[in-house]
């Protein structure tokens, strides 16, 4: 997970989850980013369906903060976040050697 300030460009924070991930990792991850800092009026997400699940939308709605999802099937729609993953996948990740996802 990238949490990124499209405005300032600033990237907040990462989180990795080893395995599948689900709405309990996913808020857990978010809550993990944005401690210490200050709570964000919006958040924009895609249109996975993990951000469907029940805990995810009760974690946004308990602190208060409004989701804005993307235009479908366009990955170009945020394209900082789009940059910066690909940048993270080219300069970290294609020099690392890992056989599954505990290694990574």
């Amino acid at each position: 997970m990238v949490i990124m300030d499209i405005y300032t460009r600033r990237i907040i924070g990462f989180a990795v989850h080893a395995g599948d991930p689900d709405g309990v990792a996913y808020c857990r991850m978010f809550n993990k980013i944005i401690s210490g800092q200050e709570l964000p009026t919006y958040i924009s997400s895609d249109n996975d369906p993990i951000f469907k699940f029940h805990c995810w939308k009760a974690n946004l709605r308990i602190l208060g903060i409004e989701e804005i999802k993307t235009v479908p099937h366009v990955p170009l729609s945020h394209p900082f976040v789009e940059r910066l993953i690909g940048n993270v996948r080219r300069e970290h990740l294609d020099h690392l050697f890992f056989f599954d996802k505990y290694d990574l």
